[in-house]
Order: structure tokens, then C-alpha cells, then sequence
């Protein structure tokens, strides 16, 4: 409900599937209840672009309708261009999606949704990465519909400094859906394959994308928890570190 008396927010959508994604424009009208919304969007399809960010070239920036600009930039730089140009540093919160497929397990390292909202946690703002994991329904209205009902709480939420929030919504009906759960990274399974093909001209090429993504159905994780038709919210950190190993090396000698 909307409430008068509360500060109003600036809140930044972004994506990695494009201006044509059915995920991201309808955000604007769904959390405009909570303050200022703006999208600023990739001009073309980045899916899989991880954390790329664009620091050899010019960037475009232009405003195609209100509250919508396109760039010719990666999820990242479109990320640092509307914190720091369309809302010149005042961003409370960035949602990166909703995104066509899901992000999951070891997705999290391929992802241009997730690295969006992981630019916005480096920047010091709040974020989350969410994605629809697609079946037959590809029902973006209640996906949408789900995130603004879960926003308040995303925002009141406390996380450690640099963290932020993965998201999976399952493709079903929202009589289906059986609640939330919070959740850790699970293990992708994916083909191992480069397909050779032969263009019109003779010459080879390669397709590195496989069939069907697949996971195992560990308890606990994300993949497990959309299996069974929860949501998924999992709370990722910016430190790489592998403490178990950085445990196990303290007493290690390495000589130069």
C-alpha cells in the first residue's frame, strides 16, 4: 500500500536479455507505488556476458520513452549509467530482470542478470538479480506481480555489506507456488560440447550452447528449491575467497 509519510525511492531495472525483454518494462509500473523507477536496458540480447564492462569504448545512452533508456553498454554499464547519470548517484535500490531463463547454481558465473545486480552491490546499492525459470506458461504478469509484493521485504532485509540477492521464480501458476525458500548455491550439469557445423561457404563453425540445462537436486540449494516449485531467494557475496583452502594453506610453505 502506498504511504504517504514514506521516503519515496529511486529504484533502477535493468537486464541481460535486451530492450524487446517481456520481463523488465512492467516492472516500472509495479513498483512505482514505492518511489521513482527507471530502466535503463542493453540495446540488443547480452545473455552470458558475465561481468563485462565496456572501458575501450564510447557508450550511448538515450531516452526512448519516459522512465526508459536504451544503451549499446553490457548489463554492467548500463547498471554504472543509471546510478550515475539518470539518477546522478541516488539509486536505493537495482532489480536486474525479470529475466527470460533461469539463474541458477553455476549459472551465477555466466550470468549478465546476476552480474548486474552485483555491479549495484559493488557500487554500495542494494540489489537483486531475478529471474522467471521458464516452462510453458512464460508468465511474466505473475512474475511480476510476485516481485512487488515481495519487495518491501527485500528491502527491509539486512544483508552484509556487498551482498545481495539472487532470485528464481518457478513458471507456474501462482495457486501452485509453495512459498519462498531461502537457499545456497546448487551444481549445474552442463554438455560438454563445442558442435561443429559447416556455414553455406564450407568453413567451420562452432555452437558452445548446449541442450537443456540440467542440476543436481541437492537439498538446501536454489535448483532443488524451483524444482519443487518454491522460490528461490539466495544471498550472494562479493568475496571470492575459499576459506576452506585458505584455511588448509596457512601452514603450507611456498618457496621462491
Amino acid at each position: 500500500m502506498k504511504n504517504s509519510s514514506a521516503k519515496k525511492l529511486n529504484i533502477l531495472i535493468t537486464n541481460d536479455d535486451g530492450i524487446l525483454s517481456e520481463g523488465s518494462l512492467p516492472l516500472i509500473d509495479a513498483l512505482s507505488a514505492f518511489g521513482s523507477v527507471a530502466a535503463v536496458l542493453p540495446d540488443r540480447m547480452r545473455s552470458a556476458c558475465s561481468h563485462s564492462i565496456s572501458l575501450h569504448k564510447a557508450l550511448r545512452l538515450r531516452k526512448i520513452r519516459k522512465n526508459v533508456f536504451v544503451s549499446d553498454g553490457t548489463p554492467v554499464d548500463c547498471v554504472r549509467l543509471g546510478i550515475l547519470r539518470v539518477f546522478n548517484d541516488n539509486v536505493d535500490f537495482v532489480i536486474s530482470g525479470i529475466n527470460a531463463g533461469p539463474n541458477m547454481g553455476d549459472d551465477l558465473n555466466y550470468s549478465g542478470t546476476v552480474a548486474a545486480a552485483r555491479e549495484a552491490a559493488f557500487m554500495g546499492v542494494k540489489s537483486a538479480g531475478v529471474s522467471l525459470v521458464l516452462r510453458k506458461r512464460h508468465d511474466y504478469a505473475a512474475a511480476t506481480e510476485l516481485m512487488r509484493k515481495i519487495f518491501p521485504q527485500l528491502l527491509k532485509t539486512k544483508l552484509s555489506k556487498g551482498a545481495f540477492f539472487n532470485i528464481n521464480i518457478p513458471d507456474v501458476a501462482p495457486a501452485k507456488l509453495k512459498g519462498v525458500k531461502i537457499v545456497r548455491q546448487g551444481k549445474r550439469i552442463y554438455d560438454r560440447e563445442a558442435v561443429k557445423r559447416i556455414d553455406p561457404r564450407g568453413d567451420n563453425y562452432y555452437w558452445l550452447a548446449g541442450e537443456k540445462l540440467d542440476g543436481f537436486m541437492i537439498k538446501g540449494t536454489d535448483i532443488e528449491a524451483v524444482e519443487n516449485n518454491y522460490v528461490s531467494i539466495m544471498p550472494v557475496t562479493l568475496d571470492h575467497t575459499s576459506y576452506v583452502d585458505l584455511k588448509n594453506l596457512k601452514n603450507s610453505i611456498f618457496k621462491i
